[in-house]
């Protein structure tokens, strides 16, 4: 069997262009060499709260158990993307840790050279298809020739996989989800074009591939990052501008006035209770926003033209893992040019509708980036601009590039290798100079904070890379000037009193009011969230010195907010909070209030195990480890680890023996 297979796969390659393989070799040779420097980078933002505190992700064996829950840890999508957090796991266990993140990012690397691969190949089936549709004066019968074909197609991929805007979809550790997602996509886009290229030629299994790329690669992009339910606007906009003149469209001018009148009624009212739809699924996603669906809307117009503006003219001092510095659009006139970039999306996909028989490669170039950002940057309650947003957009980009230089009537075909070449050039060297600023935490917050001085989180990620290098008066300051740039985000009050109370410095009267005031008006926030968890965190010794002040905030917060935020949380603090001040009988209490509320909540019940354990209690003690297994087999995330710790140090108390303190 195993030399039936080596000689089925040497029989295969004898077939491809040589060509074609050295062209890919090359890709993946350089391609990855300009991100390397960024390889032994931080991790950044929330990879913190995604993997390094994430205790299910970090597995030491491959029995099912620890895997089915890496898979499923994951918050923050209504299917929990389980392969993204799979494949970290996977990564954790062969790395044994998350000390060096050189093996996690250089698997990110390896995903984003292999999704080059498949875009080198996808255009080379487009660009090969639509040569060869191509009448004589056409510019796209001038790359007829296989070469050319297989020669444009790797430039166009070389360029997507080395310009500067990949850098956060690569090198920020959790965007592994964006690139992941990208490469079932395209394995789902790659199916598509093969099988409906065999369709067109008279084969019948084509469809095969088609329902493969649809259901199977879509079905692992989706559980991937749901952002990828994206895949069948890409196939319909293949479709849309490739094959136009194809089965089934080729028999619509056939069908009577009635059955075309029947067909658009039933699609148009699928489309509007869809859309219907979405609308009310997304609304409770402003909850946690400071603007409303119809402020982010314009804003993401101007946001739309600010990418294009990043994709084709890279200045290193614009790109950033945090763009907050960008003003909202709160009207169409206001800024002004809300209502030039509305216009300019409109007229754009007008060209893009009206010219798709004449231009195919502009028409396709055009739809394929705003439907790379349909989900994203339209009704979601998301975060305004985010780079990695732009992974698959991007290529569009490229196509629409490719299609003006063609177009040029003074360049010929030959010509046509004097511009794409630069651009790979130009954005390989940007890319190199991006990832070496991401070769450590404080290179990286110095550049981001130099280069964006009026992004408050970048301010912020500099105060929490200068502390992390023990400089704290240098972070305080930073922490200020962000509350300064922006004072309704708790997020930098409550950094700069962790800072404040690690070197001794009490905040003035009015910091330590406004702190209060900010968590208690925002208790909703997801920053406000990470920040007191992070504290809960070190409560016990590090920021020992805060638990005064932590048992004011908390008490104030379930006092003033009974019917917001998250109040088990609240409690759960209070209770360690007071619990390091010995105040054991009150921490019980309140940690018996945080269980009760959300019984889905083990946090509390370990704590209390814990404190009993430490008043050598071993009967109270057992009675809660009692209470928490039941509670542990009907929870998603289980604390099988922790159970076993605690009963075995109340086996210790109970016979006598040295409990770890």
């Amino acid at each position: 069997m195993s030399k039936h297979f080596t000689s089925h796969v040497t029989s295969l390659l004898a077939k491809l262009p040589k060509l074609s393989i050295a062209l890919a070799l090359l890709l993946l040779i350089l391609g990855g060499v300009f991100y390397l420097p960024g390889a032994s980078g931080p991790y950044v933002f929330d990879d913190a709260t995604n993997l390094l505190t994430n205790s299910y992700v970090q597995i030491t064996d491959l029995t099912w158990d620890s895997l089915r829950h890496a898979a499923f840890t994951m918050e923050a999508g209504p299917l929990h993307r389980p392969i993204a957090m799979l494949s970290f796991a996977l990564n954790y266990y062969f790395a044994g840790n998350f000390n060096d993140p050189t093996p996690f990012k250089l698997t990110n690397i390896v995903i984003h050279i292999c999704n080059g691969l498949l875009i080198f190949w996808i255009m080379r089936l487009v660009f090969g298809h639509l040569a060869r549709k191509a009448s004589d004066s056409n510019p796209l019968h001038a790359i007829k020739n296989k070469n050319y074909v297989l020669l444009l197609a790797a430039c166009i991929a070389f360029i997507w996989i080395v310009q500067p805007i990949q850098i956060t979809s690569v090198l920020y550790l959790v965007q592994r989800m964006v690139a992941l997602a990208a490469l079932f996509t395209l394995l789902g886009i790659l199916c598509y074009l093969k099988g409906r290229l065999r369709i067109v030629s008279g084969e019948t299994n084509g469809i095969w591939l088609i329902l493969l790329g649809l259901f199977g690669f879509g079905t692992l992009a989706i559980l991937t990052k749901e952002n990828s339910v994206l895949l069948p606007l890409f196939m319909l906009a293949l479709e849309f501008t490739l094959f136009q003149k194809e089965f089934p469209w080729s028999s619509w001018g056939k069908l009577s006035s009635r059955t075309k009148g029947i067909i658009v009624s039933i699609s148009t009212i699928i489309l509007a209770a869809a859309f219907i739809w979405f609308l009310h699924y997304v609304q409770p996603s402003y909850a946690l926003r400071n603007f409303t669906m119809v402020e982010r809307l314009l804003t993401e117009s101007r946001v739309l033209f600010f990418y294009l503006f990043l994709i084709l003219i890279p200045r290193i001092d614009q790109f950033a893992l945090y763009h907050d510095d960008i003003p909202l659009s709160t009207s169409i006139i206001t800024p002004w040019t809300t209502l030039p970039a509305v216009l300019g999306i409109v007229a754009l996909l007008a060209v893009a509708i009206a010219h798709r028989k004449k231009y195919p490669l502009l028409s396709l170039g055009i739809l394929w980036f705003f439907i790379g950002h349909a989900l994203e940057s339209t009704f979601l309650g998301l975060e305004l601009i985010h780079e990695h947003r732009n992974y698959l957009a991007s290529l569009g980009v490229w196509m629409v590039v490719l299609h003006l230089i063609l177009q040029t009537q003074q360049f010929g075909a030959k010509k046509l290798w004097m511009v794409l070449p630069l651009f790979a050039v130009v954005f390989a060297a940007v890319t190199a100079m991006r990832s070496s600023q991401w070769s450590n935490i404080y290179a990286l917050a110095h550049y981001e904070a130099a280069h964006h001085p009026n992004s408050a989180d970048a301010q912020n990620f500099l105060g929490v890379a200068l502390g992390i290098n023990r400089h704290y008066g240098a972070a305080l300051e930073s922490f200020r000037r962000a509350s300064e740039l922006r004072s309704t985000e708790a997020l930098y009050l409550i950094n700069m009193t962790v800072v404040a109370a690690r070197i001794g410095i009490p905040l003035s009267q009015k910091e330590q009011t406004d702190t209060i005031q900010s968590i208690i008006a925002n208790p909703n926030s997801g920053s406000t969230f990470s920040a007191l968890l992070n504290i809960s965190s070190c409560l016990q010794d590090k920021c020992s010195s805060l638990q005064p002040t932590i048992i004011d905030w908390m008490n104030q917060l379930i006092e003033k907010n009974k019917n917001k935020g998250d109040q088990s949380f609240y409690y759960y603090i209070l209770g360690i909070a007071l619990s390091g001040q010995g105040h054991l009988d009150e921490a019980i209490t309140a940690l018996q209030h945080s269980y009760q509320i959300d019984k889905k909540y083990l946090h509390p019940l370990i704590k209390m195990i814990k404190i009993y354990i430490s008043q050598h209690d071993a009967r109270k003690a057992e009675e809660f480890l009692v209470e928490l297994r039941v509670a542990n087999q009907r929870n998603l995330h289980p604390r099988n680890t922790e159970i076993a710790q605690l009963a075995e140090e109340i086996d210790k108390l109970k016979n006598g023996g040295k409990i770890s303190p």
